[in-house]
């Protein structure tokens, strides 16, 4: 089913909303949650707040991304189950953001998201890399996972992996600079 689809099930008040956010995205807000949480149990019911979340949310037709308002939810609701779970604590907040690990400022993200520019150059540039490159690169960034589960995933080095994203990171910001984007 189409994000459009899926929208106007939320708009509609149908239930099927969420089975149909679930099949299409379920898998994504879980290893979202899992990564930054480390514990199935808690990403599970960050996967359940976020389906919520998202029905009491979604009343318009105006959102243009679904998977993305669905990942920042689910991201938000995990790093806020970390912070109770470490409030009093002396424990520092573990930086798995998207954000820093590119080196990209979230300000210069919000204001280019609305016109694609930054999409559309990651796209391009990923549509270019080796399928490796671009496995380890999705598994990092769009799925949390650590780079130890990376490596293992794959059957490599952790440094290669280590490397790779590097490199990639390098071949990114080079890219957006050439487009005029600021990081």
């Amino acid at each position: 089913m189409e994000d459009e689809q899926i929208i106007e099930l939320y708009i509609n008040r149908d239930e099927r909303a969420i089975k149909e956010t679930k099949d299409k995205y379920g898998s994504w807000i879980f290893n979202t949650a899992l990564g930054v949480l480390g514990d199935f149990r808690d990403a599970a019911e960050c996967e359940n707040e976020t389906y919520y979340k998202a029905w009491r949310r979604i009343t318009d037709r105006s959102l243009h991304d679904l998977r993305a308002y669905l990942m920042k939810i689910a991201r938000n609701e995990a790093y806020s189950v970390l912070r109770k779970k470490n409030a009093g604590k002396r424990k520092g907040m573990p930086m798995e953001l998207h954000e820093t690990d590119c080196g990209i400022n979230v300000m210069t993200i919000e204001r280019y998201m609305d016109s694609c520019e930054i999409k559309r150059v990651m796209n391009d540039y990923l549509n270019g890399v080796s399928a490796e490159k671009y496995v380890i690169f999705r598994l990092r960034f769009a799925k949390c996972i650590s780079i130890a589960q990376i490596a293992c995933t794959l059957d490599v080095s952790e440094s290669k992996v280590k490397t790779t994203i590097y490199r990639m990171k390098i071949d990114l910001r080079a890219r957006f600079m050439k487009e005029g984007i600021i990081i």
